[in-house]
């Protein structure tokens, strides 16, 4: 019976992965059609010469600043509901022996929150500086 049920699991799980697959690669070539379909012009050969330029790297800062942040916060979440307690073990083993030492069982949560909350706050701010509107100088008064 157990090897009936492993092999149901294991059939699921390769039917899934099969039309994952699938269904990627029809979008691709839905994307594909629609780009092709569209009239873009090819690139003159003093654009490709001249590379890929950026129009502006803040959008992108910030995205990676939210990234991060949510990140940690997921991290915060996960130590939040099963703190880590010693012996630890890895490369990380020493700081949180003396984070355990010096805060107790829910210094790992505090830090990540910490990391968390300055990474999302700096995102923020990136993107309110990237939306920023420099004022015109054709209004009067």
């Amino acid at each position: 019976m157990p090897e009936l049920i492993f092999f149901i699991i294991f059939a699921l799980f390769a039917f899934f992965l099969i039309a994952l697959v699938l269904g990627s690669l029809r979008a691709i070539g839905r994307w594909n059609q629609a780009k092709m379909e569209r009239n873009v012009r090819p690139l003159t050969r003093e654009q490709m010469a001249a590379g890929f330029k950026p129009s502006s790297g803040l959008a992108s800062k910030s995205l990676v600043w939210l990234t991060l942040g949510l990140a940690f916060a997921a991290l915060a979440f996960g130590e939040w509901q099963s703190p880590t307690m010693p012996p630890f073990s890895g490369k990380w083993a020493r700081l949180d022996q003396f984070l355990f030492q010096a805060f107790g069982p829910s210094a790992r949560f505090w830090t990540d929150a910490a990391i968390a909350a300055v990474s999302i706050l700096y995102g923020l701010f990136q993107g309110l500086k990237h939306r920023r509107v420099a004022p015109s100088a054709n209004r009067a008064g």
